[in-house]
Order: structure tokens, then C-alpha cells, then sequence
């Protein structure tokens, strides 16, 4: 025995729920995603700063203009310059916890770098 069923209200009222949960999952993909790229985008430009510092520091040290403060501290960073029986410079940059940044070797009277060594 089939029921007739004239009113149609309940699957009209279903089916407007389910889309507006729809929109809402959809809308909700849409922020994260944006949040996500956003927070990445951040932590690329910071990395890129600290490595255009590291870079900066390196340059100055091969034309010799590095200005070393106490306790061998340029920014954030420890620097260690020796030079070696045949004049060669070397720069070492470490972090304060004793990670190895960049090396650098420079041959007695030239401006180009024999060794340049860019770590972490």
C-alpha cells in the first residue's frame, strides 16, 4: 500500500541543511588552506633573512670589512677568525649553541674564497 505524501517541506528543509554544511566544509577548507600558506610564507621569509645575514657576514669577512665585537659575537652568531702558517684566513660562524653556520677560507693578498662552505 503506497502513501501519498503531498507535502514536500522535510526534503526541501534536508536538503538546505546539507548544503549550507556543504558551504560551510567548503569554506572552512578554503581558510585553512589560506592560514597554511600564509604561516608558510613566514617561516620561508625568516629562513631567507637568517641566510642573506649568514651570506652578509661571509661577504664582509672575504673583502675585510667584518667588524668582530667581543667574545668574537657579530649578531646573533659566534665567529671564530684564524689564520694559518701560509696566510690563509678562515672564518669560522657557528650558532651559541655550537652549530656549525658557514666556513669560509680566503688565500694570503686574494679576494676570492678557496673555501665556502654553507651548512644547516
Amino acid at each position: 500500500m503506497k502513501v501519498l505524501r503531498k507535502n514536500k517541506r522535510g526534503a526541501a528543509m534536508e536538503s538546505a541543511v546539507l548544503f549550507m554544511f556543504v558551504v560551510l566544509m567548503l569554506g572552512m577548507l578554503l581558510t585553512g588552506v589560506a592560514m597554511l600558506t600564509h604561516l608558510r610564507v613566514k617561516v620561508n621569509n625568516t629562513a631567507l633573512i637568517r641566510e642573506i645575514a649568514i651570506e652578509q657576514i661571509g661577504d664582509n669577512f672575504v673583502h675585510g670589512t667584518l667588524v668582530v665585537g667581543e667574545n668574537g659575537e657579530i649578531d646573533n652568531y659566534v665567529a671564530a677568525i684564524t689564520t694559518n702558517d701560509d696566510g690563509t684566513r678562515i672564518l669560522t660562524l657557528k650558532t651559541k649553541n655550537d652549530k656549525l653556520l658557514l666556513h669560509v677560507e680566503v688565500p694570503k693578498d686574494s679576494t676570492t674564497p678557496s673555501v665556502w662552505k654553507y651548512t644547516e
